[in-house]
């Protein structure tokens, strides 16, 4: 393990079951950054009107949404419903590009039939913010008696290598910013803040909870939680801590707003069992299973194998709204019932992958 881990600084770690998933959860909202978009806008467009927006431009339909001609031939048969679903989900980028700027892994795969050696060669550079101590450390795990034998680097907390190779098989990962968080603006009874609207004329009792937080060395902190239909009440959070614009999207004046977030990451999930199978995957029928398993966070995966394949699988859960694609950059009306998740998801078969493109 890495120095910064090491006996002398934190202790040798071992978390229990729900702290492992929850480092899943919260790695997985790190990685879905369109949440945070929607509360930005609003807090501009209170002080320049539509020329916000100017500020976000919206995706460029020439530069396509899907991938090459001839990179995707196996799941050429995809739905029109996730078609337009893919455009929407794929409108933030370019929002994320003007945010961020410098930010953005990559990750490739070549064919042997390009290389030197005659085999397929990986590269995976993850684009995660320089912390100390650093986020990645080195890890080789080996289980005999499960046939587990896999090397990369893995965060603290995480008993599964996130990236690296086992013997049959090397991956890499990259974020694939689909957009799977919607804000919501809920409008709440007039004479009971605990009740929401889900139409004109109906409102819906919204769940209510106590939640400690506990800091080391420090005073312990309760929350009051409300959940909406849709998902926790953001501003409640934002009110609590005074937090402004430039943490939140949200100014002084935005307080006696609700918004309330919808997001994958707070769905239940299966990430950490997925880690387990992608860790001693063998083969492409192996790595799309997994792929199109995982619930989140919406992830690329570059996998190349000693048999020569080279592969890419986008994984992840894709909502489909209710009718259709909608402005991913704007808080929506949670109260008229027109943007909700009511479809489901894009089947994982339908997201985009691709086996031994023709390119290599």
């Amino acid at each position: 393990m890495h120095m910064a881990f090491s006996r002398d600084r934190v202790g040798l770690l071992h978390p229990p079951v729900e702290d492992v998933v929850g480092i899943s959860r919260i790695m997985a909202m790190q990685m879905s950054h369109g949440w945070f978009v929607p509360l930005l806008l609003r807090t501009l467009e209170r002080k320049l009107g539509e020329a916000a927006h100017t500020l976000l431009p919206g995706w460029d339909t020439r530069r396509g949404t899907t991938l090459p001609t001839g990179v995707c031939e196996e799941n050429r048969q995809a739905k029109a419903e996730s078609e337009d679903a893919v455009v929407h989900l794929m409108a933030s980028q370019s929002e994320m590009d003007a945010l961020m700027p410098g930010q953005g892994s990559n990750a490739f795969a070549v064919s042997g039939e390009h290389t030197a050696s005659g085999k397929p060669m990986l590269a995976s550079d993850p684009h995660l913010r320089a912390s100390t101590p650093t986020i990645w450390y080195q890890v080789h795990l080996v289980c005999r008696s499960s046939g587990l034998d896999v090397a990369g680097v893995s965060v603290p907390g995480m008993p599964m290598v996130v990236m690296g190779h086992n013997v049959d098989m090397a991956w890499g990962i990259t974020l694939s910013y689909v957009d799977v968080a919607d804000v919501y603006e809920e409008r709440a009874h007039p004479s009971n803040a605990d009740e929401f609207a889900i139409s004109s004329d109906t409102y819906e009792r919204c769940k209510k909870w106590k939640e400690t937080i506990y800091v080391k060395g420090g005073r312990s902190e309760t929350l009051t939680v409300r959940w909406t239909r849709h998902g926790p009440l953001l501003s409640d959070l934002l009110e609590v801590h005074n937090w402004v614009s430039d943490e939140s999207g949200l100014d002084a004046g935005a307080k006696t707003e609700h918004f309330s977030l919808q997001a994958c990451f707070l769905q239940p999930g299966t990430l950490v069992h997925r880690l387990y199978q992608l860790n001693k995957a063998r083969c492409w029928d192996e790595l799309a299973t997994i792929c199109r398993s995982i619930e989140t966070p919406s992830l690329n995966f570059v996998a190349a194998f000693t048999n020569g394949d080279i592969a890419y699988h986008v994984a992840g859960h894709a909502p489909l709204r209710r009718g259709g694609a909608t402005d991913s950059a704007r808080v929506l009306p949670g109260y008229d019932g027109k943007h909700e998740w009511e479809h489901g998801y894009i089947p994982g078969e339908e997201m985009p992958f691709v086996l031994n493109p023709k390119q290599g």
